[in-house]
């Protein structure tokens, strides 16, 4: 376990995993400008030593931040190499460090205000090709925030959609002389597949799961069995690779030869990035990402027809409340564009919330009122189905299969207009009048009734959140947390008050302000642009922020630099940034 140090004016060292040491590195550098982490482009085999490297360092970076009150002053950028796929495949050599671009989609939904980017670096290119790369885009006036650069080329991402594709006689068949596994298969979606699978001709179905068939699940595969099929149920851990094997040499032994793997097998713990430790974080990754890479590493030598992943829209569009989850199922996407790098079968669906089955089927009642009131609208099971069918047939690596309601989308969650990834589902023309028509109202208001008028909608929508009626809130000297306002809760309401005053908050702001009255009055002292009180108007602070006609072109300049040179040109510049 190694302790915190310094070791020189400008190297520490530091334990990934060790959350405490984290806050320390800051007070330590108090005047830093900008975080690159470099983590994700370490050169690791092992898979469990690339996530503390990656998403461990990230998590308690982010933490101490937050703790540091430093999130709107400090970027931060993640930075990768050769773990996206962007022209093709066989670029995506180090998958395992995958996972930490769906932890930074996260970042950016629960903290925008830290302005968290993703960079792919070149797989090919060495140190002295990186090092402009890093520059140009960490001293950039723009806001992308997902951007792979290759040959030289600067890439950034965006969410397209899928046009549909015919599949007739290239449609790729279920065998029944094969052998097909699911994990996760004694879940929900596991179960559904599995009855898909049969209808469409499979005869061997290896279904595995930590615990024994419930009853319904036991009724579902006397019912396959009765349809002529052999199924057959084994038990164990696929975070673990002795089960992997154990399994896999089942299948060998006593079964047709195994040709696809659906990998379905997951779990949740749900809680935002502030208040999570790397314990829960952990707990999430293991069946999705050791499981898959024990999976892949153990059936890279089979003939199979198909290598699909269960991954989820949480890694494609990040999930307020799911760091983990999302960065689990990144790594799945990853595998994926890996395996076809490699020659093998791999598909990744980022598949979103099902009707029946999955997950978010077996989340509370609340969160799933919650799921359903963001725009996403969840996938009836027939039509999954369908699509899974075709999918096997495509050429992708990834495919993300969720049905949203854009609109509502946008309008539950208004920072995500400002996600480039976004940007060609964002509405043409936002209903202004939808998004000012609080503030008009409380303009039309005398100055004297105003706080009346804002106090008694934002009890509203705290009643709203917690379900509740807003007699039980009081006059607002009750704690959140007493009322029973969870982190995740907080999310939502944060989202809320951002939608009708259309305005960025801190991502801290129901921690900072735990009682219904100090909120009302920061938003009005802080954060609503009119007056409140007739002897003391709320004063506009306004910044000037004077633009830098310093820019130069870096590429050309820094082919004539030695490294120590780029070391401090960039210290000055950040110097210069400092004031």
């Amino acid at each position: 376990c190694s302790k915190y140090q310094q070791l020189d004016a400008q190297h520490y060292q530091i334990n990934p995993t060790v959350a405490e040491q984290f806050p320390k590195l800051l007070q330590d550098n108090s005047d830093i400008k900008g975080i690159l982490h470099l983590w994700g482009i370490n050169e690791t085999e092992d898979l469990q030593t690339a996530q503390k490297l990656g998403c461990a360092t990230a998590l308690h970076l982010v933490q101490a931040l937050v703790q540091a009150g430093l999130t709107n002053v400090i970027p931060m950028w993640l930075v990768t190499q050769g773990t996206q796929n962007i022209l093709d495949a066989a670029e995506v050599v180090q998958p395992l460090q995958g996972s930490l671009w769906g932890l930074g989609r996260v970042i950016s939904l629960e903290h925008p205000d830290l302005r968290c980017g993703r960079i792919d670096l070149d797989p090919t290119s060495n140190v002295s090709e990186i090092i402009p790369s890093l520059i140009d885009e960490v001293f950039s006036d723009e806001n992308e925030d997902q951007i792979a650069i290759r040959q030289g080329v600067r890439y950034v991402a965006r969410l397209v959609r899928q046009q549909k594709q015919k599949f007739s006689d290239e449609q790729k068949s279920i065998k029944p002389e094969a052998s097909y596994l699911i994990t996760g298969g004694l879940g929900a979606l596991g179960l559904e597949v599995a009855q898909w699978m049969v209808k469409q001709g499979a005869k061997h179905i290896v279904l595995t799961g930590r615990r024994s068939p419930n009853e319904t699940a036991q009724k579902i595969i006397e019912e396959l069995e009765a349809a002529g099929s052999k199924v057959i149920v084994l038990l164990g851990d696929i975070s673990t690779q002795d089960s992997v094997m154990k399994i896999l040499e089942t299948i060998s032994a006593s079964l047709p030869p195994l040709k696809g793997v659906i990998h379905a097998a997951g779990v949740l713990s749900d809680g935002v990035l502030q208040k999570m430790s790397w314990e829960e974080f952990t707990k999430v990754m293991a069946p999705k990402v050791s499981g898959t890479w024990y999976l892949h590493q153990l059936t890279q030598d089979l003939p199979l027809d198909f290598f699909v992943c269960f991954s989820s829209m949480a890694s494609m569009l990040g999930n307020a409340g799911q760091g983990n989850y999302a960065a689990a199922n990144a790594f799945m996407d990853a595998i994926a564009h890996y395996r076809r790098g490699q020659g093998l079968p791999g598909l990744s669906i980022n598949w979103g919330a099902w009707a029946a089955g999955g997950m978010a089927a077996r989340l509370a009642s609340e969160h799933q009122n919650r799921m359903q009131s963001s725009g996403v609208v969840a996938i009836d099971i027939e039509a999954g189905m369908q699509a899974l069918g075709s999918l096997l047939s495509g050429s992708q690596s990834q495919v993300g299969v969720f049905p949203v309601n854009w609109s509502e989308f946008f309008r539950q969650t208004p920072t995500a207009e400002k996600i480039p990834f976004l940007s060609g589902f964002v509405p043409s023309q936002p209903s202004l009048s939808q998004k000012f028509s609080f503030i008009e109202e409380l303009e039309a208001k005398a100055i004297p009734d105003r706080m009346e008028l804002l106090t008694a909608h934002i009890r509203s929508m705290l009643a709203q959140t917690l379900g509740i009626s807003d007699a039980k809130i009081g006059m607002g000297e009750s704690f959140f947390d007493d009322l029973g306002l969870d982190s995740l809760m907080a999310v939502e309401l944060k989202n809320r008050i951002e939608s009708i005053l259309n305005v960025s908050l801190s991502s801290t702001l129901l921690f900072d302000y735990p009682i219904l009255k100090k909120l009302v009055n920061h938003l009005a002292d802080d954060v609503i642009p009119i007056e409140f009180s007739m002897d003391n108007g709320a004063s506009e602070n306004n910044v000037d922020m004077e633009a830098d006609d310093s820019s130069i072109d870096n590429s050309s300049r820094f082919q004539e630099m030695s490294e120590d040179d780029v070391v401090d040109l960039l210290a000055k510049k950040l110097e210069s940034l400092g004031g």
